[in-house]
This record gives structure tokens, sequence and C-alpha cells, in this order.
């Protein structure tokens, strides 16, 4: 590239609106140089040498050639209201073009040379004029200001103490919340958090405790990440108790509680990108659990109960996920786009675990915008895992519909906890288990109207209501009898003992409650199609989220 410092500037020397001049042998622009001072400088082009066409305390701006190259117009504040002024370049001599009271800026001169435009300032704001350029009327101009102080010199250094890093006096926690939710044993269960990063934001605390008025413990984990690096590394601590029921009595299941205590550690990378976010990371668990199993009375006649084991279960983990998903704010959720993630474990002799577990998930889902008017999108999501070795028997996945008793309105506007995405309506939740399971979500989904507005000041906010027609596909099973699959026979889509089906059409309610919370309220219909169904399928109104 042939390229060159046609003026080398000094520190802190900045170049304004650079101007050719009409046989471009030269180059007029504004300095600000040194000491304050904003000036009007003539460049040679072949040399690069230059004339200051001033050099004092006024603003002196835009310089701007006469089409004929004998005047150099610009604006300047010399007389303390800035006004246009012409520069003759043949004697030097510099003349007052314009005499307004509150401001002339930006001079631009017509082709023909006869008219002078320029930016004026009023007390209705900026407004373009317009004026012809008679030389016979210039003004002389007055001499440059020198009652303007010159700006305060530049103070000494602060002394400064240079010392070692220490992030403990400003990592420490400063941010505390509680929050309630329902818990996994109830609907009342509280958390309470606090979170804390150094002033450099290279390390990272968090705590949090959840008391779940029904369960025996409280949940606790404290975290620390270090964030200095090019990946982010994170340590976790936790004690949980959940709810289990692979506990069979006389092949009944009975419900217990699983106590662990694990450590976890975390590496992940984000790659950001203009329009594109991948994330890869991995990770390892180590945890031990036991089974407080509840008294039962046993029949000598039934069969052997099959007892939930206890131990130690260490995993490995990677994962990555991709997205170029785009929203809209005028359309039923996202507009276009692709997303997909993807996570493989294992456990086995090799992590220090006494359980073997391998598992494969992963998920997909893409929007096409319809080529018909409305922003219609057709919305496709499929997800899918599978799993095997000793502590995956007995239901590692669950597939089902919405909970409507966990997750109710009144829950969802008190919390904020959304029922999923990814479900299976018209059936149970939690309906269908097993080692492995596959879900399919196809839908279509359209804008019916966007209020945008309320109900005076009272704490309800209408956005937006869309519509949503959707089709079902999945279930989860041990193992898959491809020869049981019946296709549009029987009023049946597809049926099969692992897969089931169901259809039906919603209608979102998009709502802003109490100024805070923004929530998505769905009023549907589903129907299921195999034996597992709702019978008459199932009218629901929940808030959940889309995918």
């Amino acid at each position: 590239v042939n390229m060159r410092d046609l003026v080398p500037s000094a520190r802190f020397e900045q170049a304004y609106t650079p101007r050719f001049s009409p046989d471009g042998k030269s180059i007029a622009y504004s300095a600000w140089t040194a000491g304050g001072y904003r000036d009007i400088r003539l460049v040679d082009v072949a040399t690069g040498t230059f004339e200051q066409v001033t050099r004092d305390r006024a603003v002196d701006a835009n310089p701007m050639f006469s089409p004929d190259g004998k005047y150099l117009y610009f604006s300047s504040d010399r007389t303390g209201v800035s006004n246009i002024y012409a520069y003759e370049l043949a004697s030097k001599a510099l003349h007052q073009v314009t005499n307004v009271r509150l401001g002339a800026l930006q001079p631009a001169i017509s082709p023909d040379g006869k008219t002078l435009v320029y930016v004026g300032y009023t007390s209705k704001g900026y407004d373009l004029y317009s004026m012809p350029i008679d030389p016979s009327r210039f003004l002389d101009a007055l001499p440059a200001p020198t009652d303007r102080p010159d700006p305060p010199s530049t103070p000494d250094p602060p002394p400064m103490k240079w010392s070692t890093y220490r992030p403990t006096g400003t990592v420490l926690p400063r941010n505390y919340s509680v929050q309630f939710a329902p818990g996994t044993y109830s609907q009342n269960a509280i958390t309470v958090e606090t979170m804390g990063t150094d002033v450099a934001n290279f390390h990272e605390v968090r705590a949090n405790l959840t008391a779940d008025f029904a369960a025996p413990a409280p949940r606790v984990a404290i975290e620390y990440a270090y964030l200095r690096l090019p990946v982010n590394l994170r340590l976790r601590l936790y004690h949980v108790v959940a709810p289990r029921q692979n506990f069979l009595v006389d092949g009944q299941r009975v419900s217990y509680d699983e106590r662990g205590i694990g450590v976890s550690s975390t590496v992940s990378y984000s790659i950001p990108g203009e329009f594109t976010d991948q994330y890869v990371g991995l990770s390892y668990n180590f945890s031990g659990f036991r089974a407080e199993l509840p008294s039962v009375k046993l029949d000598p006649n039934s069969t052997i109960p099959r007892t939930p084991r206890g131990g130690v279960m260490s995993t490995i983990r990677a994962n990555y996920g991709f997205s170029n998903v785009e929203g809209s704010l005028d359309a039923a959720g996202n507009i276009r786009g692709f997303s997909m993630r993807g996570s493989v474990e294992y456990a086995g002799q090799s992590t220090a675990s006494d359980y073997s577990l391998y598992s494969f998930e992963g998920s997909a889902a893409g929007y096409i915008p319809m080529p018909w008017p409305g922003l219609h999108t057709l919305a496709l999501r499929v997800s899918g895992g599978v799993a095997g070795g000793t502590y995956a028997d007995g239901g590692y996945y669950t597939v089902g519909g919405y909970d409507l008793e966990r997750n109710s309105i009144v829950d969802t506007v008190t919390t904020g906890i959304y029922n999923g995405a990814f479900v299976l309506r018209g059936y149970e939740p939690n309906s269908v288990f097993g080692s492995a399971y596959v879900l399919q979500n196809v839908e279509y989904r359209f804008p019916i109207m966007k209020p945008d507005r309320g109900p005076s000041t009272l704490p309800i906010y209408i956005r937006r209501i869309d519509g949503n027609a959707f089709l079902d596909y999945g279930g989860a099973f041990d193992t898959f009898d491809l020869s049981a699959i019946s296709f549009f026979t029987n009023r049946s889509i597809i049926n099969s003992p692992n897969l089931h089906t169901s259809v039906g059409a919603e209608l979102w309610l998009g709502l802003t409650l109490g100024y805070y919370l923004d929530a998505q309220f769905r009023l549907g219909y589903a129907r299921g199609f195999s034996a597992k169904a709702l019978p008459g399928g199932q009218v629901y109104f929940v808030a959940a989220s889309a995918f």
C-alpha cells in the first residue's frame, strides 16, 4: 500500500476534516494541538510542509476551499460567537463572511462559488442556512482573542506505591439474595445465595443454601472460579438430598431419600463470534451417595425387594454447544437460525467410581421463517440420549407432559419458575422412563396481535398474543421394539410401545406482571394417541418457556 504520513503528529495531536484544494496540491485541516489550540493548517501535498493559517485561542474548524481556489472558508469563535470566515490565499487577508448572533458552523460552497450554506444555531436548534457570496460585503476580521486563559498545566503525577496484587480485600461477598421457589419435596423452598468477585475480576466465590421445608436436610453448595486464564476454572463442593423411587417392594416403587456429598471441577471456554456463540467444557465430578430407606412391612411370599445401592459415583463429562439463532420483537419467539448441544459422560474404575456409566445426549433446534407475509415460523427440535452401565438401570431418563401441580400459575408469578419447553404434551409428567429417550417437537408459530399496552397503571402489561400448532413425538425406554411401529394405521399417526404422539394447539400470552416479571402463558389443548395418553386429551393453562 502506497501510504505515507503527510504531517507527522506530536503526542496527543489530532487532525479533523481534511479538505483538498481544487488543484489537489494542498490540504487544509483543523488541528488540535498541545496547549488547547484548535487551528487551521494548510499543507503542501508534495513536500508535507504546512502553514499555520491561524494560531490563537479561538476554536477554528471545518475548512472548505472555494471552487476557484482563491478562498479558504472555516468557522471561528474569535468574537465569542461562531461565524464563517474566508482566508484569501494570495494576500493572506482574513475576512468575516457571516455576522450572526448565535452561531454559524460547517461551511459548504456551491460548485459555482456563488452560494454559502452553513449550519446555524437558534433558539429552535440547528438548521441549514444559505446566503449569496459577495466578497465586496465581507467584513474585516477582528483580532483573535488574547484574554482567554491558557489551559491549566499538567499536574504532577500522584505518588504511587507498587505492591503485589492481593484479591482478598475485594473478593469477599457483597451480593446477597433470597429466592422463594418450589422445592424438590414441596411447593415451598427458600434459597439464600451470596456472591463476590475481586476488583480485577480474576476470582469469583459463590455459596448457596436451599431449605426445602419438607426435605430432611438442606442443600448446600460452595463454588470458586478462577477467571484470569483464557479458560474458566471452577471448583464446587456440594451436599444434596433428593427424592428417589428405585426402591422396589413387591413390584411397587417406594419413595426414599438419597443423600450425596461431592466435589466437581470444570474447565470451560467460550468462543464468541459476530453472529455465533460456541462453548466447550470438560468437568470431573466425584460424589458419594447413600440411600436412606424407610421402614416397610415385607410379605414373605412377595418377590425379593430391590434395594438401592450407595457408594461413590465419579464421572467425566465433555460438552459442546453452538448457536446462531436470531430473535425478533415482532415474531413469536426465535425467527431463524440453528442451535445444537451435545455431551458425553463416562464413569468406571478409571475415574475412581464404584459404578459404571456411559451416556450420550444431544439436541438440535432449527427455525425456518415462512416465505409468506406475517412472520410465521416453523420451529423444530429433536433431542435424544442413551445411557448404560450399572448406574443407569431403573430409569435414567424420563419424558412426559407439563407438571401442572408442581409448577402452577401461582408458582410462576411468585417465583419466576417456568415449565420446560421440551415436553410430550397430553401425557402425565414423567410418565415414561428408561435408559434411553428421544423427543421431537414441531411447532408452527404465528403472531396474532401485539397490544403492547396495559390497563392504566395496574401491574399487568400485555406485550403480545401469538398462536402455535404443534406435534410432539417421543418416549423413553430400555429396549426399542422396531417391529411394533405402525404408520397411519387404525387412526394412529405413529405408535409403538416406546414412542408416543400428541398434537394440539396453543394460544401464547406474553405478559409483564408486577412491573418486573416477564412471563409467557400458554392456553392449550393436547391430544395423545397412545395408551399412556390422558383420556380425552388435556386442556392446560401454564407458564412455559419456548425453545
